[in-house]
C-alpha cells in the first residue's frame, strides 16, 4: 500500500496473516478514497504519528469496527503500523485511524491490532514525526495524505538460514541443543520472516525449524550457508543468516536489516552494534553463488546501527550460558563479527 503525502510518500506491507479483518477493511476503505485529504492529527514526536480519521479530532471513523486481536508477543517497534482505539473498546479493535511508531519501541501492550509496517519512506515518517509538540500532541504542521492506494502484495519471501553446524569443542557438548531452539523461537518474532531452516552438522539436535544436514560443514561456515540457501525455494528473495549461538539475538534487527534492505537494496546488508558488524546479515539472492568457504565476514555489507538494541551473542563456553539458555552478562562485545 502507497501513501502520498505533502512531504513525500511511504509504502506499508499490510499483515494480512495476523489481521485478516483489518487489512480487509482498511483496503476497501482505501479504495473508496476514504482517507484522500485526510490529516495526522496527533503527532508525538519520539512516539507515534496517528491519522486516518476524517474529522481530524481523534473521534472520527467510517462507522463500523472489527477486530483482529493481536498476538501476545507483538511488539510496537519503529516502522510498525497498528489501528488506534480508545481505552474502552476491546483488544484489537479497529476503525480507520492507525498510527505508525517513530520511536525505537512505543511500549504499548499487545492491544492494536497490526495493520503492517512501513518498507519503504522510513525517512518520511520520521520526517512527519518530528512535526509536533511533545506536550500537546498536536502537529506544529499541516500534514495531509493527499492519496492511499492498494498496490500488489510482493510475492518474494525473506528467510532465515540459522547456522548452528559446527562441533562445539571449547563448549564441551553439543550446544545447539541447548542454544539453537531459543534462537529459533526469536527469529519467528521477526515480522519479516516467512521461512526458517537451521543447517546442522556435527551433531543431531531437535529443533522446531525446518533442518538442513550439511555434509561438508568442515569446510567452513560459507559451506554450511550454502548448504542452507540451497534449500530454499524460488519465492525466497533473500536470506538472513543468523548464528545458532547467538541466544540474545533481538527479533527487531532482523526487521531493521531487512526494511533498510528494501529501502536502499545492495547484495549484503549487516547489523551494527556499538560499531562492530555481527549479524543479522542479509543476503540477497543475487549474491548466494558468491559464498566462501570462509563465510561473509570479510565480505563487504551496507551496515545498520542497531546500537539501542541487545548483541545476540556468541557463546563458546559453557559458563557463559544461564539458565533457559540465555547468556550470561557481558561487558562488552565479545562476538565474533559477521
Amino acid at each position: 500500500m502507497n501513501v502520498l503525502t505533502n512531504f513525500g510518500s511511504f509504502s506499508i506491507r499490510l499483515d494480512v496473516e495476523d489481521s485478516p479483518c483489518t487489512t480487509s477493511s482498511f483496503a476497501a476503505l482505501v479504495r473508496k478514497g476514504f482517507f484522500d485529504g485526510t490529516r495526522f492529527h496527533r503527532i508525538v514526536p519520539g512516539f507515534v504519528i496517528q491519522g486516518g480519521d476524517p474529522t481530524a479530532t481523534g473521534s472520527g471513523g467510517p462507522g463500523y469496527t472489527v477486530v483482529d486481536v493481536p498476538p501476545a508477543n507483538s511488539l510496537y517497534t519503529e516502522g510498525v503500523v497498528a489501528m488506534a482505539k480508545t481505552a474502552a473498546e476491546p483488544r484489537g479493535s479497529a476503525g480507520s485511524q492507525f498510527f505508525i511508531v517513530t520511536g525505537s519501541n512505543a511500549g504499548l501492550q499487545a492491544d492494536y491490532a497490526i495493520l503492517g509496517v512501513i518498507t519503504k519512506g522510513l525517512k518520511v515518517v520520521e520526517r512527519i514525526g518530528r512535526f509536533g509538540n511533545r506536550t500537546t500532541e498536536l502537529p506544529t504542521r499541516r500534514v495531509v495524505v493527499l492519496s492511499m492506494t492498494v498496490t500488489p502484495q510482493p510475492e518474494g519471501v525473506i528467510a532465515a538460514v540459522v547456522l548452528a553446524a559446527g562441533a562445539s569443542i571449547r563448549f564441551g557438548s553439543p550446544k545447539q541443543a541447548l542454544l539453537l531452539e531459543p534462537v529459533v523461537e526469536r527469529v519467528r518474532q521477526s515480522r519479516e520472516v516467512g521461512d526458517v531452516v537451521a543447517v546442522l552438522g556435527a551433531h543431531e539436535v531437535e529443533t522446531s525449524a525446518r533442518i538442513v544436514r550439511c555434509e561438508s560443514w568442515e569446510l567452513g561456515p560459507g559451506a554450511s550457508l550454502r548448504c542452507g540457501l540451497d534449500a530454499l525455494g524460488d519465492e525466497v528473495e533473500a536470506a538472513v543468516v543468523i548464528l545458532g549461538d547467538g541466544p540474545a539475538l533481538d527479533p527487531r534487527a532482523i526487521d531493521r536489516v531487512v526494511a533498510a534492505w528494501r529501502e536502499r537494496g545492495g547484495e549484503r546488508v549487516a547489523a551494527t552494534y556499538g560499531g562492530i558488524r555481527l549479524h543479522p546479515l542479509l543476503l540477497a539472492r543475487a549474491a548466494w553463488g558468491a559464498v566462501p568457504d570462509e563465510g561473509l565476514r570479510g565480505l563487504p555489507a551496507e551496515l545498520v546501527p542497531c546500537d539501542d538494541l541487545t548483541p545476540p551473542g556468541d557463546v563458546d563456553f559453557a559458563d557463559q550460558v544461564a539458565e533457559g539458555g540465555r547468556p550470561e552478562e557481558q561487558n562488552d562485545y565479545e562476538h565474533g563479527a559477521r
